[in-house]
């Protein structure tokens, strides 16, 4: 490659050796070719190269607690990466300078490119890397004594944890119910072969008997047959609609296990975690901060009861009326009113009109608190309206305040409005958000079961 001039065949060169050598745990000895193949990447425009070769340079420097000297090669292989539009890459680069930083005590600088990666991985929805920064997150602003935002910061990462392995358990649960579908569909099949084969061997034989029977008796026959097969045709329609009703009883018992997870499951996990904030704080004495971080526990464990005892009231949620679900939401917003400075009315009387399931209930209920705890916290409001019309089977539930929205700086509307959009998703609605000066209005449009004219409760 040397004697060919071949640049492109020089870098591959001298990058290939370098990582021979480091696999052999030779890692000093890698530095001189892995640095000329990241320049020679450089002449020839190969930004990629450069980036890569930096990071795996970076970390042999790392590993070797010489974080210092690992710093210029992680800071080469973010400008690359933001060169290329690369987002793993500046990642990668984001998360290795911001540990490294944290290392050297650089605790300030280390947030700053923290925050910065924070937000290229939530563009990019990369829930391990949003993780992992927010780990390091924690760490930092512990070193700088910010215990308070260190332990919101905790809790995030454990947000994300939790996140990332629900999400692998809806895939593992999309997975199995594409398998049951097609399990049923093909046992539905050869059910529905079975019966033709039967059919045509019995008009065989009905074909045989008339030729050497009377009218009259083949008449009958051929009346006991059809008969028969309409009887058979009945069992079957019935066995596949209780098919059918298993598999839809079976969503609703995986829709709440994902709510008790994703709520009352995070909660305590937030809690687990807090807890071992307090033996660290009791640990240096630091019984202010301590005292904060219990009132949080204390909080978020009445939180945690509450929304467990919401999911148990969906379950024992009667389908056939909605009277039990206005009283529970009226009786939420009375509280809401009580404890805050925002008077509430309320217009459900629309809601009679339709059936609801139980996840439904649960849903379109986490729906308006998650609504008003952002007008409670965000909006500065007096007056809140929660109304709901239905206009033949679509249900338009509207949550409107008087107030004017300013995001928080360190909580806005953002994962609260995602999780309004999923809850709707779940249960085959859309939310809207619209702000303006004069106030907020969040709508959810959702198809629903109307109840026939006569049905509806007086």
């Amino acid at each position: 490659a040397i004697e060919s001039g071949d640049i492109y065949e020089i870098a591959s060169a001298n990058q290939n050796l370098g990582a021979v050598l480091s696999a052999a745990d030779k890692d000093i000895e890698a530095i001189p070719y892995l640095v000329e193949a990241s320049k020679l990447h450089q002449e020839t425009g190969n930004q990629l190269g450069v980036a890569n070769n930096s990071i795996n340079i970076g970390t042999i420097y790392f590993n070797s607690e010489e974080y210092s000297k690992a710093l210029p090669y992680y800071e080469n292989a973010l400008n690359a990466g933001k060169e290329l539009g690369n987002k793993r890459t500046m990642l990668e680069a984001y998360i290795n300078l911001s540990k490294s930083l944290v290392n050297l005590d650089r605790n300030e600088s280390a947030l700053n490119y923290i925050n910065e990666g924070i937000l290229v991985a939530e563009e990019s929805e990369d829930l391990f890397m949003e993780m992992e920064l927010l780990k390091a997150k924690s760490s930092a602003l512990f070193n700088l004594r910010k215990f308070e935002d260190a332990f919101l910061s905790q809790q995030d990462y454990q947000t994300a944890k939790d996140s990332l392995i629900n999400k692998e358990n809806l895939e593992a649960i999309a997975e199995l119910e594409t398998l049951y579908e097609t399990e049923q569909k093909e046992k539905q099949i050869a059910e529905l072969e079975t019966e033709k084969a039967l059919q045509e061997l019995t008009i065989q034989k009905n074909r045989v008997l008339q030729s050497g029977m009377g009218g009259v008796l083949v008449v009958l026959i051929v009346t006991g047959f059809l008969w028969q097969s309409k009887v058979k045709e009945r069992e079957l329609s019935y066995k596949v609609e209780q098919l059918e009703v298993e598999k839809e009883i079976q969503k609703e018992r995986e829709r709440i296990s994902r709510d008790l997870h994703d709520n009352v499951g995070a909660q305590l996990v937030n809690i687990i975690s807090g807890i071992d904030l307090v033996e660290r704080y009791k640990n240096v004495q630091k019984e202010e901060e301590s005292n904060k971080v219990l009132y949080s526990l204390k909080e978020e464990a009445k939180s945690s009861i509450d929304q467990l005892r919401d999911t148990i009231w969906a379950l024992k949620s009667d389908e056939s009326t909605s009277e039990s679900f206005i009283e529970h939401v009226n009786g939420y917003l009375k509280s809401v009113e009580n404890v805050s400075e925002l008077s509430v009315k309320t217009e459900l009387s629309d809601l009679q009109q339709v059936e609801l399931t139980p996840t439904q209930s649960l849903n379109i209920f986490r729906i308006i608190q998650e609504a008003t705890q952002n007008v409670i916290k965000h909006a500065g409001a007096t007056k809140l309206t929660v109304s709901a019309q239905t206009v033949n089977s679509e249900l338009t539930l509207s949550i409107i305040d008087n107030g004017t929205f300013k995001k928080s700086s360190q909580e806005g509307t953002s994962s609260g409005l995602g999780n309004m959009t999923k809850r709707a998703k779940d249960i085959g609605g859309e939310v809207s958000i619209d702000i303006q000066d004069d106030g907020t209005r969040v709508v959810l449009s959702q198809p629903v079961k109307v109840r026939e004219a006569g049905l509806v409760a007086a």
